[in-house]
């Protein structure tokens, strides 16, 4: 076999990407478990462009959008999750003074807890157990 006819194959079959999650994942994940208990209108938001399988470009959201779009007792709530040593870049903080100067809630997630946290300062703790009933 040629080393071209190699490539070819070798691109119609590429490796497949380990499969494991990453610790900013889990952390999505928990939130994502915790925003359905409470029932809201949770958007995962992709920020970015790419190509899919086709190569067709996909275009996403603007880079530093919240990786949550939500909407939890009437409020506009962006969620950025981030691991425990995952740093908010510049983008992401110039959309956080966006999203607080127009009144929504902009929530730093390491964890579920960061979620409720902030809930419970915006709307109080009664509200929040109502939710989580």
């Amino acid at each position: 076999m040629s080393d071209d006819a190699a490539w070819v194959r070798a691109m119609r079959h590429p490796p497949t990407k380990k499969k494991t999650k990453t610790p900013e994942s889990k952390v999505s994940a928990a939130v994502d478990r915790y925003l359905k208990k409470i029932r809201v209108i949770n958007i995962r938001t992709n920020a970015g462009s790419w190509a899919d399988e086709s190569g067709n470009m996909i275009m996403g959201a603007k880079a530093g959008t919240s990786d949550k779009t939500c909407c939890i007792g009437g409020v506009f709530v962006a969620i950025e999750t981030k691991s425990a040593v995952g740093k908010q870049s510049e983008a992401q903080a110039r959309y956080q003074a966006r999203v607080e100067r127009l009144g929504g809630l902009y929530v730093l997630a390491r964890s579920a807890a960061d979620v409720r946290a902030a809930l419970v300062l915006r709307f109080g703790e009664a509200t929040v157990k109502g939710w989580e009933l």
